[in-house]
């Protein structure tokens, strides 16, 4: 069994790779930190599993998603996130990812998750079933951020962060009049003024 752990921070990988070789000894286990390197190692060979962080810098987990499915067979892939589950897994899953977990979940979550996806089953926690089941009842309508692409949503997690557009810009490898537009796009759509109302919304919806 072969699986690829995607992270650009190398304590993160470590300890994801020490946790799963406690519970899959015989596995093969390959770092990787950096989302290039992973679409190149998912095209060229094959993998059991995939575990793939969404915050990376330069390219990060979605837009290597997408490349890894549209170049290679569809391949299976856990999200690992520090993002709450209801800002990023129905976006996952919509690229084609078999689940979605956060950082903060327990170890034993994770090893459950990876058991369900190497059966070839999608995985959600309870607790995001439970929200997806919830927001349904209450209002079947697109909130302000679901509008939003993938890649707004990676400049407005950025802004949130209070990031200035330079630095945004340098950190995705894209000019600054690019990012200028995202932000424009960003608060046109969330029909916002500022940087403060983004915010302030991001916060109250616990988005990042």
């Amino acid at each position: 069994m072969k699986i690829m752990i995607v992270d650009d921070f190398p304590v993160v990988v470590h300890g994801l790779k020490r946790l799963l070789q406690e519970e899959f000894p015989q596995a093969e286990i390959r770092e990787v930190l950096d989302g290039n390197t992973a679409v190149k190692l998912a095209t060229d060979e094959n993998w059991d599993l995939i575990i793939l962080d969404i915050q990376m810098q330069k390219k990060d987990g979605l837009e290597v998603l997408r490349e890894i499915n549209s170049v290679a067979d569809k391949k299976k892939v856990l999200m690992l996130s520090m993002f709450s589950e209801e800002i990023y897994a129905i976006r996952s899953m919509k690229l084609g990812a078999y689940g979605y977990i956060t950082k903060r979940s327990a170890p034993e979550q994770l090893i459950t998750a990876v058991k369900q996806i190497l059966e070839g089953k999608k995985y959600i926690s309870g607790t995001l079933a439970e929200k997806i089941a919830g927001r349904l009842k209450k209002s079947p309508e697109l909130l302000l951020h679901e509008q939003l692409s993938d890649r707004e949503m990676r400049v407005l997690s950025l802004i949130v962060r209070g990031k200035e557009v330079g630095e945004i810009a340098k950190e995705l490898c894209l000019s600054v009049s690019t990012i200028s537009t995202y932000r424009h796009r960003i608060l046109k759509k969330m029909e916002m003024k500022t940087n403060s109302e983004l915010i302030r919304y991001s916060l109250q919806n616990e988005m990042f």
